[in-house]
C-alpha cells in the first residue's frame, strides 16, 4: 500500500498509517509483545513522526497496543478471549444484518453471491485455502454492501478484520474447507428463497463454528 496514494483518496495521513499498522497487527506481522518503534515506522514510511504518533494513540484506544513506560508501544494483539467475545458480537450483529439484507437485495446482488459461491466450490475442490478464504470474505462483504448502510457495513467489516487470523486458522483445519462451502451453500439457498429466519439461523450456525474451534 502506497501511503501517499491512499492519502490522495481523501484520508488523513494518520488514518492511513493507523489502518496499515492495524492490518499488520491483526494479520500477525507484528506478534504479541513486539515493540513498535515510532522513529523506525516513520522512516520506513518516509513520513514525519506526528501521524505515526497519532496512529499509535488510536491503536491503543482499540486495545491492540499498550504504551509501557521505558518500553514504548508494545503489541497486545487479539487474545483467545477477544476471539470468543468478537465471535459472539459478530453473530448477534450479522443475525440482524442478514434480515435487513434479504429485504434490500436485488436479483443482481443474489447473482453476485452465486458467482462467488461457484468460485468457492471450484477452489474447494482444489483445496486452495487462500482462494477460499478470500472468497469467503467477499461473500460476506457482498452481503454487507447490500445493506446500503455505510455505518453497519463498516462495523461488520471491522469484525472481519479483527478475526482475520482466527478465520484463516479455522479454514486450515481438517475438513473445515468443505464444511465452510456447505455452510455458505445453505446461507445462499436461504437468501434465494428470501427466508430471513432461515438465513439468520444459517449465518449464526456458520459463525458459531469459529467460536467453537477457539473455545
Amino acid at each position: 500500500m502506497s501511503i501517499y496514494s491512499e492519502k490522495a483518496k481523501g484520508r488523513s495521513l494518520s488514518d492511513v498509517v493507523f489502518q496499515k499498522l492495524r492490518n499488520d497487527i491483526v494479520n500477525g506481522l507484528y506478534p504479541k509483545g513486539y515493540k513498535l518503534n515510532e522513529i523506525k515506522i516513520a522512516k520506513e514510511m518516509d513520513i514525519s513522526r506526528t501521524p505515526v504518533r497519532e496512529a499509535l494513540k488510536q491503536l491503543e484506544l482499540e486495545g491492540l497496543i499498550d504504551s509501557i513506560p521505558n518500553r514504548g508501544a508494545v503489541v497486545v494483539g487479539i487474545s483467545d478471549q477477544d476471539v470468543k467475545d468478537l465471535c459472539a458480537m459478530r453473530q448477534s450483529i450479522e443475525d440482524v444484518a442478514i434480515r435487513f439484507a434479504i429485504d434490500r437485495m436485488s436479483s443482481d446482488d443474489v447473482e453476485k453471491l452465486e458467482d462467488i459461491y461457484d468460485l468457492m466450490a471450484f477452489y474447494t475442490k482444489k483445496a486452495d485455502v487462500d482462494k477460499v478464504f478470500d472468497l469467503n470474505t467477499s461473500f460476506h462483504e457482498t452481503i454487507y454492501q447490500t445493506l446500503n448502510s455505510p455505518q453497519l457495513e463498516s462495523i461488520l467489516k471491522h469484525f472481519q478484520d479483527l478475526l482475520r487470523i482466527s478465520r484463516y486458522q479455522s479454514l486450515n483445519r481438517e475438513g473445515r474447507i468443505q464444511a465452510t462451502l456447505d455452510e455458505h451453500g445453505r446461507i445462499l439457498d436461504a437468501i434465494k428463497s428470501r427466508n430471513a429466519e432461515l438465513a439468520a439461523t444459517e449465518v449464526t450456525n456458520h459463525h458459531s463454528k469459529l467460536e467453537y474451534i477457539f473455545k
